[in-house]
């Protein structure tokens, strides 16, 4: 049996996406939903109530790469890439339903599951169409669509396969910022129609997402916290939320909130208002209201651009990364130079460019509030 397209969902992002995509093919598609984040199995249930697709499968990562998630020295990576290699063929069969051909595949991320799953497609049906659709801001970096060397070598030796049958279509919410952001690549990006732009559509995001009224947000400001681990040390999250404390001091409680990323524990701030449902995308939350008179606050959050991308709004929007006040264990920038590239195009295709600041320090951090706050029509700040 042939379908049209199946679709490999790694994050809760990635599901805007899907819906947008898949709403102008026409033909049998499927869905096949990692569980590697949170809510999976529940997403899973609801996408399948919308009726909008033939089959919404569930995979368990964990039983089919069980050694994925530990550190290894380089060799033994290396040895057991070219294993999973070779076995991709018995991966596939035990993932994608039996006796299904499908005319086109999308993916999104380097998640493990699906990149072996198109491996085995590759080797078996050239007439397959592979796309890479938006997963946020990872997918404006051409580097994110880089092959590694190793695995070029062992994709030639395995599949004789080169670099160029890997390149495939790409599919984003912007391709303005692609553009901008790589202004070097001159391939033809295709830009995703949103989904969610009449009231029966919004109805099934909600569904989906479990978004009510209740997940509204009130507060003026709205700040994003960072994911523990990895190159932020504990210093560097206690230097954020000093920058937090500062914002929090100036506009008062009733008018701050901390949505804070689901992989950060740390205790809560003292008199910190926090969004407590954190498997909620910030997406569905500018779906549903106006917040174009918002404050965004963050570091680096895909949750500042995404309004703009996915609905067109312009909130204001804090950007920290070059602050004094914050650093990381390296003591470099605090964001990659590929990140501070996207967010410097970021702003340039903003219709009102006045409404993004970048302070240096706390102090033109406060000047930026208030300035944001003699221009606004609900001003917090009393005279």
């Amino acid at each position: 049996m042939v379908k049209e397209a199946c679709f490999f969902c790694t994050s809760p992002y990635q599901i805007f996406s899907i819906l947008s995509i898949s709403q102008n093919i026409a033909g049998g598609v499927d869905v096949y939903v990692m569980k590697q984040f949170g809510k999976a199995d529940e997403y899973v249930d609801r996408l399948a109530l919308t009726g909008l697709f033939d089959k919404v499968i569930m995979v368990d990562e964990a039983s089919f790469s069980k050694n994925k998630t530990k550190k290894h020295n380089k060799l033994w990576n290396y040895m057991n890439a070219a294993f999973s290699y070779t076995n991709v063929d018995e991966l596939a069969k035990n993932v994608l339903l039996p006796d299904i051909e499908y005319n086109n595949f999308y993916i999104s991320s380097r998640a493990y599951i699906p990149r072996m799953v198109q491996f085995s497609l590759m080797k078996k049906n050239a007439k397959t169409k592979y796309c890479y659709f938006d997963d946020g801001l990872g997918s404006y970096f051409n580097s994110v669509y880089d092959i590694k060397k190793f695995d070029l070598i062992l994709r030639w030796l395995l599949f004789r396969k080169k670099k160029e049958d890997f390149e495939f279509d790409k599919y984003l919410f912007s391709p303005d910022f692609y553009k901008k952001t790589n202004p070097e690549n001159k391939e033809v990006i295709h830009a995703i129609k949103p989904y969610w732009n009449d009231r029966d559509s919004l109805r099934a995001i909600n569904s989906i997402f479990g978004y009510t009224e209740e997940n509204a947000i009130q507060q003026k400001y709205i700040l994003f916290g960072e994911a523990a681990g990895g190159s932020k040390t504990n210093s560097f999250h206690d230097e954020l939320e000093d920058v937090f404390r500062a914002i929090l001091e100036k506009v008062g409680r009733n008018n701050t909130i901390l949505k804070n990323h689901p992989r950060n524990e740390r205790p809560h701030l003292p008199g910190m208002s926090y969004y407590t449902d954190y498997n909620m995308p910030f997406e569905c939350i500018c779906f549903n209201c106006d917040i174009s008179n918002k404050v965004l606050v963050s570091l680096r959050s895909t949750g500042v651009i995404t309004p703009k991308m996915l609905t067109g709004q312009e909130p204001f929007v804090i950007l920290l990364y070059e602050m004094e006040e914050l650093s990381n264990s390296q003591g470099n920038n605090t964001i990659s130079e590929l990140s501070q590239r996207f967010f410097e195009a970021f702003r340039e295709v903003y219709n009102n460019k006045e409404k993004i600041f970048i302070p240096k320090n706390t102090e033109e951090l406060i000047d930026a509030i208030n300035t944001i706050e003699g221009i606004t029509s609900d001003s917090i700040l009393k005279d």
